[in-house]
């Protein structure tokens, strides 16, 4: 009896120390929902053979963020992205989940599925910027940047059964002519961000940590964010590379990386 007790706190001390997710990927068995309005206001698309993904664009109305700005009653308006990426685990079914999809019949429906067979998550960008009217031009000014995805674990890099968040990061900034008459053709206003894998969120207040970037015209110019996720399929030992290029304002065609 002594030897059992003694061989069992044995097996709980090694279980103790292996990785949440060793456990995670073999029991994690819920359902991923995807709504219908979800549904039907996305752009849904096919990424390779196994990839589905729903994206929406929403433009928030103009809204007062005191605590964000250098000036107290600046109105910002914000621009977000969401997209939800559904990593099928046999690319033989994703062309018979996609038409699933896109066949749900109403605002009540919506989708299902076993994260056994589908792995789903959810990730989103929203640029906040400013807009200021001088010698009749309107001028662009980037003062924040947030953004994240929707697991069900935030505090792991888990998304279902056979997948994880492997990295992510966050590019963002100006380009362009600018108020300030600083040079475009020799400056670019860009930094980037590397949140650990396992985080949910993040949160980047440009204004503040950037106060020498320029505010740049309508026209002519580039103002917003790449956010960036690389799903690791840990079954085969592939990645695959989510992106959301949110750009508010994008009137010039350039890779500014």
């Amino acid at each position: 009896m002594r030897k059992s007790i003694v061989s069992l706190l044995m097996v709980l001390f090694i279980v103790a120390l292996l990785p949440i997710h060793v456990f995670a990927l073999d029991n994690d068995s819920g359902e991923f929902v995807i709504y219908a309005s979800e549904i039907q206001n996305a752009d849904i698309h096919i990424e390779g053979n196994d990839v589905i993904t729903l994206t929406t664009v929403s433009h928030a109305d103009v809204f007062n963020v005191n605590q964000r700005t250098s000036d107290s009653n600046e109105n910002v308006r914000a621009a977000e992205i969401t997209t939800i990426a559904l990593v099928v685990h046999n690319p033989e079914d994703t062309e018979d989940i996609y038409n699933e999809l896109l066949s749900i019949p109403n605002d009540n429906a919506s989708y299902k599925t076993n994260t056994d067979v589908v792995a789903g998550l959810r990730i989103h960008c929203t640029v906040y910027y400013t807009i200021q009217t001088v010698d009749g031009y309107d001028w662009y000014r980037l003062i924040r940047v947030t953004g994240g995805n929707n697991k069900s674990n935030p505090n792991s890099n888990v998304i279902g059964s056979g997948f994880v968040i492997k990295k992510q990061h966050v590019e963002y900034g100006v380009w362009g002519r600018n108020l300030e008459g600083l040079s475009p053709l020799t400056n670019t206003w860009f930094s980037y961000e590397e949140p650990n894998n396992i985080a949910s969120s993040f949160d980047i207040n440009v204004a503040t940590k950037h106060t020498s970037w320029p505010t740049v015209v309508e026209s002519q110019s580039v103002l917003g964010a790449i956010y960036t996720v690389t799903i690791h399929s840990v079954r085969d030992n592939t990645d695959r590379v989510l992106e959301i290029v949110n750009q508010p304002l994008n009137t010039v065609s350039i890779s500014p990386s």
